[in-house]
């Protein structure tokens, strides 16, 4: 059985639409059905499919060779691969519609198979367009696009392709009535299994913290975009810090915001060596800067140091190994208890923006979000300083703080309704927002994760550090160098 007329045009152009590759995929799929409402062919044999098969798998060795290792999208190497897959494989579907068979042969797409061929081989051929219908489907998926629109259209697809084999017994009438009710009860239950997909997520998230530690993954920030429910954040003593002056401390550093997710692109660790006075420099240079010195304890063999923004060297610590990447956060291994150790700072982090990391990078699906935004506070007109003076003053004075975030427009992209309808979030929201709206002015920016510092003891001299005291913020270039930008409103400080 063929794919009725159409099918595959409206398929290819379906995977263009949520690819944002639209002119392209109409191309293509006119292509198709043009040959098809035609009815040209022209007669290939097994050996010119068998060269389209080769031709096939050479492109998606190579692509996958390529985004593997250039890390050039946006996205993981194995989401981009599943979204180029019909452009990867239109060569066979092409030239099957084009062929007089309207078929290929089976042997051709498996060079094991060839082999076997001989005077007595019974050539098996296959239908490839329900396939390659699938693999549009499929491929538009990993666009992640959570509406209506996309679960209506794959429906629709799906439902056209299957009509013409449905069963004669049954009168049309019932047919699209049980098609109806099967595509409603799978949309309903996509709605519970994402739900239940979030609340699992946060409950495993906040089991595994209690059980290995408090310590976030270098490589992953689970923001709590999205999700319902007031963070429970406690009054326990984490660290006591020597300082002449209250600051932010950094503990993580992220680069790349995905499905309500900060991520670290960069996945090495370039090791610092200490000297033979015990002494990390981190960034060799002639000026002394300013010094703190930090108390606490370690659960585990593996932490994050927390610092300030432009850390340039670290003293007096105890351990097996330090090391840091490229947007600056240290780890080292050290054996369980107590930790100390003094840091050297300057008030500027003049290490410009590197080629290998994502400072820039807006996804499609966040794209959309911040003109308007831009566009009614007029933040294109403004300097990058003045953009940030200006966010600081709209969420100072336009939105409220809470911990106990609550969905208004559950349709809506989280980030969306943070900023259009909820207007009250917690300091990941704002520290998100932050960041994107400067990406999309080209401003570079990062996430950053950590504490601030603002519990003053008189009586000890020191500032006390509280698991309440968690908190994040953007750090932006501006001028040369990276600083520190906390636009959550001031009030965050009393909860």
């Amino acid at each position: 059985m063929q794919t009725p007329l159409l099918l595959l045009g409206a398929s290819i152009i379906f995977w263009g639409w949520h690819i944002n590759l639209l002119i392209i995929s109409m191309l293509l799929g006119i292509a198709l059905e043009a040959v098809k409402i035609s009815k040209f062919s022209i007669e290939i044999n097994d050996v010119v499919f068998d060269r389209v098969s080769d031709i096939t798998t050479i492109l998606n060795i190579a692509f996958l060779l390529f985004i593997f290792f250039t890390n050039t999208f946006e996205e993981t190497w194995i989401i981009t691969y599943i979204k180029w897959l019909p452009l990867l494989f239109f060569p066979i579907i092409f030239f099957q519609i084009l062929s007089d068979r309207r078929k290929i042969p089976f042997s051709s797409l498996f060079y094991t198979q060839r082999k076997k061929r001989s005077k007595d081989y019974q050539e098996s051929e296959i239908d490839f367009s329900f396939y390659y219908v699938a693999i549009c489907l499929l491929s538009a998926s990993a666009s992640n696009v959570e509406s209506i629109a996309f679960y209506s259209g794959a429906a629709i697809l799906i439902l056209y392709g299957l009509f013409p084999s449905r069963s004669d017994r049954f009168h049309i009438t019932h047919w699209l009535g049980l098609v109806v009710l099967i595509v409603s009860a799978g949309y309903l239950g996509h709605i519970i299994l994402s739900k239940t997909q979030l609340k699992l997520e946060t409950v495993v998230e906040e089991i595994f913290l209690e059980l290995f530690g408090d310590e976030p993954d270098p490589f992953f920030r689970q923001t709590k975009i999205g999700s319902i429910g007031e963070m429970k954040l406690s009054g326990k003593i984490v660290y006591r810090v020597k300082s002449d002056k209250p600051m932010l401390l950094r503990r993580a550093v992220f680069d790349q915001y995905n499905n309500r997710a900060w991520y670290a692109s960069v996945k090495g660790w370039n090791n610092i060596s200490a000297d033979k006075s015990n002494l990390y420099l981190i960034k060799k240079t002639e000026t002394v800067g300013n010094k703190i010195s930090i108390y606490g304890n370690n659960k585990h063999d593996e932490l994050l140091l927390i610092h300030p923004n432009g850390s340039i060297a670290y003293k007096g610590l105890t351990v097996d190994r330090l090391d840091k990447n490229l947007l600056g956060t240290i780890k080292v291994i050290k054996k369980p208890g107590y930790l100390y150790y003094n840091v050297e700072y300057k008030e500027k982090e003049t290490t410009p923006p590197s080629k290998e990391t994502k400072d820039t990078l807006l996804r499609k699906t966040e794209k959309n979000i911040f003109p308007e935004f831009i566009g009614k506070y007029r933040l294109n007109d403004l300097s990058p300083q003045e953009v940030i003076l200006k966010l600081k003053h709209i969420f100072a004075n336009e939105y409220q703080y809470t911990l106990d975030y609550r969905v208004i427009d559950s349709k809506a992209h989280p980030l969306a309704d943070f900023l259009y309808n909820n207007k009250a979030g917690h300091c990941e929201y704002y520290a998100t927002v932050t960041v994107l709206i400067l990406r999309s002015l080209g401003i570079p920016a990062r996430y950053v994760s950590g504490y601030s510092l603002s519990e003053y003891d008189s009586a000890k001299n020191l500032y006390l550090v509280r698991e309440r005291h968690a908190h994040a913020w953007a750090t932006v270039w501006v001028n040369g160098q990276w600083i520190d930008v906390d636009t959550t409103p001031a009030i965050w400080h009393h909860y």
